[in-house]
């Protein structure tokens, strides 16, 4: 018994506790990628999701078969979003190298909008279409590993002090098994690649020190990832909310801390104008990349010809959609949607305990530290909770039958709730402890990540012995042969 306890004290530690998580995270991947790679011949396009409803009218393989490879694999449906990133990376790369080809899509607009994914791995067309669809698979999985080790990096002093709180592990093993990452790997989909983006580009902030050639190295390439996740998918907006709300909770906590540490010492009329100056620093801090990131979309979209309200079609009501799925489908307890369910629960649990700890911890008058020991914990808190309430009405508005109906549809709505949850979890030294809050925030972490644990295990199950449909075998050409081969359904 005791060398049992022994074992378990050693593997609590820091340097053994990432260890075990980044293992355990290629682990979950390499099972679900290698189910994913048997149940279709060893054929890794079907990650991508090429889709043919009908040969004769809707079928975007025979669309694009200049740039599909002979054999691939092609879905008797309509496909997935996959297809789509993949054809806009082909033509990428045909519009650099002279070649004439353009991407076929079902809403040009509103596909050329997330160009961010496609704009990262169009290089890999260079060596042929195979390439790109293994350039497809991998990238996600590579942003998603460094994004856990830049987490685990920047929390590796809260799991070495000895007062530290529980917080940050349920939330970083959530971030690390997240469904909606897993998810979009085994179907070659941009929102986990935003939110690796995302959270690499919120670390280099919120670190990026005070001064120095490198604290400008690191804060200009986070307004470009930060850039780049909002130019994959939009749903990155999140963080940009959770930027601009910290950005307005530092310069309060700006404001208190100096006129706290410069009364007496100044006139008053200085003490005022030295307290705005370092909110307007603070502000600046967390605003300049959301909004430049946020300039920079909205260029895009103006560019192009898209505009919100071609995605705002597709909301209504708060929660209208779920009720209407809840129902219409007498058995929706029952489905992998019951674990989406109780994950929106969760963010709204704590959406609620966060309320009273965000009060105290802004409007309290007793003297804050000094910046530099308190105000990062600060931020995280500050950001994790705007993207928590960002994700939480993402997810409420979005009331069209194509979203409560489709667990993977719902299930990618849910994305920037995983980066918040371990934003939220750094905060935990600006939280305090012992109140009642406080436990409810570390309950409603531990809920979420036993709904993270439930959702991965149905994504598993489904990759490993879901229910098959036949595919098509692209031939040499536009043709579509039927094949024998048969495939996971998407």
């Amino acid at each position: 018994m005791k060398t049992l306890q022994s074992a378990a004290a050693a593997f609590a530690r820091p340097r053994y506790f990432g260890l075990l998580l980044c293992l355990a995270t290629i682990a979950v991947y390499a099972l679900a990628g290698g189910a994913r790679l048997l149940r279709h011949n060893l054929d890794p396009s079907a990650f991508i999701g090429f889709g043919c409803y009908d040969p004769q009218s809707l079928c975007f393989a025979r669309d694009n078969a200049k740039v599909v490879p002979d054999g691939a694999q092609v879905f008797r449906t309509g496909g997935y979003d996959g297809q789509f990133y993949f054809y806009l990376a082909s033509e990428l790369y045909a519009v650099a190298a002279g070649e004439d080809y353009r991407a076929r899509l079902d809403s040009a607009s509103f596909r050329r909008a997330r160009i961010g994914y496609p704009l990262l791995v169009s290089p890999a067309a260079l060596f042929g279409s195979r390439a790109l669809i293994v350039a497809m698979i991998l990238l996600p999985v590579v942003l998603h590993i460094l994004s856990v080790l830049a987490l685990l990096r920047i929390s590796r002093a809260d799991f070495e002090d000895p007062a530290s709180s529980p917080w940050p592990r349920p939330a970083l093993i959530a971030f690390a098994l997240n469904p909606a990452s897993l998810f979009c790997f085994l179907y070659a989909l941009a929102d986990g690649v935003a939110l690796s983006l995302m959270m690499l580009a919120l670390v280099w902030i919120v670190g990026a020190g005070t001064s120095g050639p490198r604290r400008f190295l690191k804060y200009t390439g986070a307004c470009l990832l930060l850039t780049l996740a909002l130019l994959s998918k939009e749903h990155a907006l999140a963080g940009a909310v959770g930027l601009l709300f910290a950005a307005f909770a530092l310069a309060i906590l700006r404001l208190h801390d100096s006129e706290a540490a410069i009364a007496g010492a100044l006139s008053s009329f200085r003490i005022r104008r030295e307290s705005c100056m370092r909110g307007l620093r603070a502000f600046s801090r967390c605003a300049f990349p959301a909004i430049f990131a946020g300039l920079v979309l909205f260029a895009w979209w103006s560019w192009i010809g898209f505009h919100p309200g071609q995605a705002a079609e597709r909301g209504g009501w708060p929660l209208s959609g779920l009720f209407a799925y809840l129902g219409d489908d007498p058995d929706a307890f029952f489905s992998g949607r019951s674990y989406l369910i109780a994950l929106l629960g969760a963010f709204g649990l704590l959406a609620f305990a966060l309320v009273p700890v965000l009060w105290r911890l802004l409007f309290r008058p007793a003297p804050r530290r000094a910046l530099d020991s308190s105000n990062v914990s600060d931020a995280w808190l500050a950001i994790g909770a705007g993207m928590l309430v960002a994700t939480i009405g993402l997810v409420s508005f979005a009331t069209a039958d194509e979203y409560w109906g489709n667990f993977a549809n719902v299930l990618r709505l849910f994305t920037p709730g995983f980066g918040a949850l371990a934003c939220i979890a750094l905060g935990w030294r600006s939280a305090g402890t012992g109140a009642g809050p406080v436990r409810l925030v570390r309950f409603g972490l531990w809920f979420a990540t036993a709904a993270v644990f439930a959702s991965v295990f149905a994504i598993l199950k489904n990759e490993i012995a879901g229910r098959l449909l036949p595919v098509f075998e692209f031939g040499v050409g536009p043709e579509l042969t039927i094949g024998l081969r048969v495939g996971l359904g998407l």
